[in-house]
């Protein structure tokens, strides 16, 4: 087709960018010709019948790698973006992707003043971003800037046929990727030849997408050098095809009036990179979306149930809006911190208040949880509505899964003399206890704990269940022949006696257990097994969708969408980001999904045949199972419900070969071989951890850990060598508490120090100095969970004599 027609038809939003070698050719960039030649001279001899990756790996062999980088790079010194290639980020693509070395489409970017950011490696995934980058690019083959031979131990510019093969696994993540994309996007491959071996790689592998989900989408082929007959073989199989260049296909674009839009709308108030992340509950309809049979069987209640009158008032409502409303004491008026067991209301709780808010005349943000949180314009949006005195609420649910961000949110804000911008953290106990929280969620804040139903609140309940109409024709069925005494007297029982997870719960006359296993037998075999395995992984911690199951269950793709349909009583799917083809499943309640999974997932060894199916499944690219590694590790029904800490382990080395970026399985592994008494492979870890990041909290830690374990646990050595390794375990315990001297566990060092050398030398002195830290901590910080660390560890030693002093396994 001409360049001009295949322009009117692209549309870059719903449009997957590829770029071959033909791309960065017009900017000075070399081709694989032009690098195969050079290859040739640095042999001098005539190498002609070998390709580009075997030249290389001959270059390698005989030169060295340091060599053939060098070579490599002096092809790439002076080339710069131009024309087309500065046009790229005029428009925001739906992806892209390049098999190029060059940085050129970075520094196109950065000179339009955009932020872009290059994923070379599987770690470069997990890196930490302060706001969201306006694109992503994939680059298969590696980056010109960043190779071992420059100490990158994790990089590799993939050229020669070793690199193709130890870095098969990074490419194949890649291309899952794009396929997901391809569901629901066009391919635009733009080459130099129909010939190059990697456009045709990339061609058949989109016609294997394309044949196996039946897509409807569009490939389109732009190749610079002319070969008709091959276009006719590749537009027989479905592809269209244009010649031309990158400049002159640009030039068509922008003639096409192809709208142009590098990042996002945005209202005035919210920063632009976090619109895609948040509900703006001021601008919701909530007379729409309102489902009070769902929230009656167990889901959350939604803004709009609030609205339409579904949910009963909390005994925390009045609390936490005088909290938010008092600008008297500002110190203790910036952040709300909800916190109870899951089931107890806390998110419905939270919809009330944002609804009550919103009445108010504050601006209410919501953080969609399943989106990443970044937090410098978090931070500029905090700043604006100060500066302009906006009254602005931020609700973070879940907020334990992105507490690194939001304490470096926190601690930049300077809460003591702020007063329109307010924060409410909602979190399970569980999840809340054993992170790190910033001081400001003490000094600057309330916390908030929400248990099950009081009386007050259960008169709140009957009223709603006698008024509203929509819940009294779902209650009363279960309440028919019994008078309001009566009907109090079973509903203050059962509330007592179970958490709050759903109406049906309380007002049932049957356990919940017997009702849900009941909803469950009532199903189609075929989605029963469905739901047990969401059930079971989401329990586990896993963010559940639609890619994962299909990945790692075996279901047909074209099956999904009904199987969801006929799931809707019981799950529910909501978009994620359809771009890459993530949308998340979800069970009604994380408590009826626990009961599903314990009764469904009673035999260890099952559970464990799913998680590993899982895990060798996943894929790093996806932010969203990035979460799920982390979540996995840490939740009690994860991991840690195998009883098996070498099962446990092999699951995390799994996870270790997966996703190599991820800290958290590292962790976990080294913390399993301390508590194992594996000492040298304790050692091993902590050593290739330092050697790939540099050194954090929890690694500083188990050094500590283990020359305490080395100092106690090691047989035949004498006391010299013993105080040895206490000596080396207080210094590390000493810097841990200068490094990170509002980290509870880092300051908890000293004191479990002390106790090991008191064993050894009858001499209490260092435990002393640990507690005086730690009430020093506690003053400073706030954080009451400190005060109990004091509680615990003078109860430890009180007047016990040093025999009857444990180390106790690790704490996280």
């Amino acid at each position: 087709m001409l360049l001009s027609e295949l322009a009117k038809r692209i549309s870059p939003e719903s449009t997957i960018l590829f770029l071959g070698a033909g791309a960065s050719i017009p900017s000075g960039a070399p081709s694989v010709k032009d690098l195969s030649a050079v290859m040739h001279a640095e042999l001098s001899k005539d190498a002609s019948s070998l390709n580009l990756s075997e030249i290389t790996r001959l270059v390698e062999t005989k030169l060295g790698r340091p060599h053939l980088i060098k070579v490599l790079r002096e092809k790439f010194s002076k080339i710069k973006p131009a024309r087309g290639m500065l046009n790229i980020p005029l428009y925001k693509w739906a992806g892209i992707y390049s098999t190029n070395y060059d940085t050129l489409l970075e520094s196109a970017y950065e000179e339009r003043g955009l932020s872009a950011q290059a994923i070379c490696s599987s770690f470069d995934y997990s890196k930490q971003l302060d706001k969201p980058p306006v694109a992503t690019i994939y680059k298969i083959h590696g980056c010109i800037n960043k190779d071992e031979v420059d100490g990158y131990s994790n990089h590799r510019i993939i050229i020669t046929t070793n690199d193709y093969k130890n870095y098969r696994d990074y490419q194949e993540q890649i291309y899952r990727l794009l396929d997901a994309q391809l569901d629901a996007n066009d391919l635009l491959i733009i080459g130099h030849s129909l010939a190059d071996p990697h456009i045709k790689e990339l061609i058949l592998k989109s016609q294997e997408y394309k044949e196996k989900y039946k897509s409807p989408r569009k490939s389109y082929l732009l190749i610079f050098n002319r070969d008709d007959d091959l276009a006719t073989l590749y537009e027989d199989d479905g592809l269209q095809v244009a010649f031309g260049g990158l400049d002159d296909f640009f030039a068509e674009l922008a003639k096409s009036g192809c709208e142009i839009k590098s990042s996002f709308n945005s209202n005035s108030l919210l920063h632009k990179d976090i619109v895609p992340s948040t509900i703006h509950v001021n601008a919701l309809n909530l007379e729409l979306s309102h489902d009070v049979n769902r929230m009656f069987h167990g889901a959350p209640a939604t803004f709009a149930d609030v609205e339409q009158g579904y949910t009963f008032r909390r005994d925390a409502f009045d609390r936490i809006m005088n909290t938010l409303n008092t600008n008297r004491s500002p110190e203790r008026a910036q952040i709300a911190t909800i916190i109870g067991a899951s089931g107890v209301g806390k998110t419905t709780l939270s919809a009330q208040l944002a609804v009550g808010l919103a009445k108010d005349n504050w601006q209410v943000f919501w953080h969609d949880p399943d989106m990443p949180f970044y937090f410098k314009p978090w931070l500029d949006t905090a700043l604006d509505c100060e500066r302009q005195k906006i009254k602005t609420v931020l609700f973070l649910d879940d907020v334990h899964v992105h507490l690194f961000e939001v304490n470096r949110l926190v601690d930049s804000l300077d809460l003591a003399k702020m007063s329109y911008f307010k924060i409410v953290a909602v979190s399970n106990q569980g999840n809340w206890n054993h992170r790190v929280k910033s001081p400001a969620f003490f000094k600057f804040g309330q916390v908030f704990r929400i248990a099950n139903l009081s009386d007050t609140e259960i008169d709140s309940l009957l009223h709603l269940i006698d008024h509203n109409t929509a819940i009294s024709r779902l209650a009363m069925s279960a309440f028919q022949g019994f008078d309001p005494v009566q009907r109090r007297k079973r509903l203050k029982d059962r509330a007592r006696a179970d958490m709050f997870v759903c109406l049906k719960n309380i007002i049932a006359s049957d356990d919940l257990d017997v009702i849900i296993l009941r909803e469950f037998a009532d199903l189609d075999e075929d989605l029963q097994e469905v739901y047990r395995i969401v059930a079971a992984l989401e329990t586990a911690g896993i963010k559940v969708h639609r890619q994962l199951i299909v990945r790692s269950c075996g279901l047909e793709a074209a099956s999904v969408q009904g199987i969801i349909l006929r799931l809707a009583d019981v799950i529910s799917e909501y978009d994620v980001d359809s771009g890459q083809g993530i949308f998340a499943w979800r069970g009604r309640h994380p408590v009826i999904s626990a009961l599903i999974s314990k009764y469904k997932y009673n035999d260890n060894e099952e559970f464990q045949a799913l998680l590993e199916k899982v895990i060798d499944s996943l894929n790093p690219v996806y932010q969203i199972e990035r979460y799920s590694i982390r979540n996995l590790c840490h939740d009690h029904n994860g991991i840690p419900r195998i009883p098996s800490i070498s099962k446990q382990n092999d699951l995390l080395r799994r996870m270790i070969s997966k996703m190599p970026a991820e800290r958290v399985p590292r962790h976990a592994l080294i913390k399993n071989l301390l508590n194992n008494n594996q000492l040298p492979q304790a050692e091993t870890e902590i050593r290739l951890f330092e050697s790939e990041f540099n050194e954090d909290s929890p690694v500083l830690r188990y050094k500590v850990y283990l020359d305490i374990n080395r100092a106690t646990k090691t047989p035949g050595i004498m006391l010299e060598d013993k105080l040895y390794w206490i000596g080396r375990a207080e210094q590390n315990a000493r810097r841990g508490a200068r490094k990170f001297e509002s980290n509870k566990f880092a300051l908890r060092l000293l004191c479990d120090v002390g106790i090991a050398k008191y064993k050894l030398t009858k001499d209490l002195a260092l435990f002393r100095e640990g507690i005086e830290v730690l009430q020093a901590a506690e003053r400073s910080l706030g954080d009451p969970d400190i005060g109990q660390l004091v509680h615990h560890y003078q109860q430890r030693v009180g007047s016990v004599v040093a025999d009857e002093i444990e180390i106790v396994d690790l704490e996280d």
